[in-house]
C-alpha cells in the first residue's frame, strides 16, 4: 500500500518502522514539500515524526493492510524549544 503523510512542516524527519520493532521500512531526513509518501508491504507500521521546534509524534500500529493510507499530520509548536 502507499502510505502518505500530509501537512508536514519544512525540515521534518519521518521514519516508518515495522510495528513493534526497530526495523526501518522507509524514511526521509528532511521533508520540504509538506508531503511524505512510501510504498509499504507490512500490514502494520509505527511512524515517527520529528522536527526542531515542533513536538515529536509517534503513531503506533497504523493499519496499512487495507490499501492506501493518507494521514494528515498536525504538528504542534514545542514551547520548550529555544534556538538562540
Amino acid at each position: 500500500s502507499l502510505l502518505t503523510l500530509t501537512g508536514l512542516k519544512n525540515n521534518t524527519e519521518v521514519r516508518v518502522y515495522t510495528a513493534g520493532t526497530q526495523t526501518e521500512l522507509a524514511g526521509q531526513e528532511s521533508v520540504t514539500t509538506g508531503t511524505f509518501s512510501a510504498s509499504i508491504l507490512e500490514p502494520s507500521v509505527d511512524i515517527v515524526v520529528h522536527a526542531l521546534g515542533w513536538l515529536n509524534q509517534r503513531l503506533e500500529a497504523v493499519d496499512t493492510s487495507t490499501g492506501d493510507v493518507t494521514l494528515p499530520i498536525q504538528q504542534r509548536v514545542d514551547r520548550q524549544y529555544e534556538n538562540p
